[in-house]
């Protein structure tokens, strides 16, 4: 049983990612042992993976104290991966990460520091803003999540850049109160929505 609340949870979807679990753990958790953070957890979401991802996430829990593994089990999508990590993590700041490392594990202390100095509820880490970037991801997929999100910035009476967007820090007492409904992709945009709804704070990090 945990004694006492971690400072943050890191919470990873996964399907079908046997061949990346195990390096891309590891690399988040060397990050945060050299962080300035003294109590973490990672909350691996095993969403009904058909490979080994599973067993290996059980190892990892097995082998350090400070994972963490809840299983679907089957196939229930981001949506529902995403929703299970905020029920079950135990951190005052959440912060989501797609298990690939698209983005540097660097965005961590950038958005929980932003997060802490801005009093925001949401922190956004977005490519399509002023100093952001993308890199090595195919022409078309990236055309066209440029266009969707410059759409919904049309569509929005709050102007962000990114709404689509997985990589976010959240405030524990905040995203718990939201209640969403999406199953897959579409999360992201409407924990955006119903947030903005709610008024709550958001901050957008290239």
């Amino acid at each position: 049983m945990k004694t006492s609340t971690p400072e943050l949870s890191i919470i990873l979807p996964c399907f079908n990612e046997e061949a990346i679990l195990k390096p891309n753990v590891s690399e988040v958790v060397n990050y945060l042992e050299k962080s300035v953070y003294k109590s973490w957890e990672i909350l691996i979401i095993n969403d009904g993976s058909k490979d080994k991802t599973g067993a290996i996430a059980n190892e990892l829990a097995k082998e350090d104290s400070r994972i963490r593994v809840v299983h679907h089990p089957v196939n229930l999508n981001l949506g529902h991966g995403i929703q299970t990590g905020f029920r079950h993590a135990l951190g005052d700041i959440f912060v989501v990460l797609d298990i690939d490392l698209s983005y540097s594990v660097d965005h961590i202390e950038t958005m929980v520091e932003t997060m802490r100095s801005t009093f925001a509820d949401i922190v956004v880490a977005s490519p399509y803003m002023k100093g952001g970037k993308v890199t090595a991801v195919p022409f078309f997929r990236k055309k066209m999540s440029q266009w969707v999100n410059r759409f919904m910035r049309m569509a929005s009476q709050e102007k962000f850049h990114t709404y689509t967007g997985m990589v976010r820090a959240y405030k524990k007492d905040f995203i718990q109160s939201v209640n969403l409904k999406t199953k897959d992709y579409e999360v992201n945009p409407e924990i955006m929505y119903k947030s903005m709804i709610l008024r709550a704070r958001i901050v957008e990090i290239p």
